[in-house]
């Protein structure tokens, strides 16, 4: 007795066994895009941080870390303001590239672009440090611990 016999009818020379299997591997690939996408999603940021230090020494320390986070590109839009830019190939694009192969992969060429603003105002004695934006997630952290990092006090009466 053959395994397609217990198992099930063989339809088009592909027994019911084969299809089960095609269609596991089928959703086990749905279930990692899904993983993946929720994991590495775009975020909308709207915050604001107030710090004891001038617009200028508050520039002075971010500016350059800012511009070394990896996956954003910075760009200086006016004195005190940078915008951080992301461009990333959407994660829908990239599953029907795989589906779809070898035409999905012009799917490929597809690109969401965005943006996370920084500006530096003054504010009483001190700063403001407002952030703005979408950004993929790990952009969008690695912004706020930057900011945290380099913004940080001390400890009581120092300056940053």
């Amino acid at each position: 007795m053959t395994l397609d016999r217990l198992v099930g009818v063989e339809m088009f020379g592909v027994g019911t066994f084969e299809r089960g299997l095609v269609l596991g591997g089928f959703l086990l690939l749905v279930a990692v895009v899904v993983v993946v996408a929720r994991r590495n999603g775009v975020h909308a940021v709207q915050d604001e941080l107030e710090v004891p230090a001038t617009p200028a020494v508050v520039e002075e320390r971010i500016f350059g870390p800012l511009g070394a986070i990896h996956g954003a590109t910075m760009s200086r839009a006016s004195a005190g303001h940078v915008t951080l830019t992301s461009r990333r190939t959407p994660t829908w694009a990239v599953f029907l590239a795989i589906v779809l192969f070898p035409w999905g992969l012009l799917l490929l060429l597809v690109r969401h672009e965005h943006a996370l603003n920084v500006r530096i105002g003054e504010r009483g004695g001190g700063s403001v440090v407002q952030v703005s934006g979408r950004a993929p997630k790990r952009v969008a952290l690695e912004v706020g611990e930057t900011l945290e990092r380099r913004l940080a006090v001390a400890g009581p009466g120092r300056d940053v």
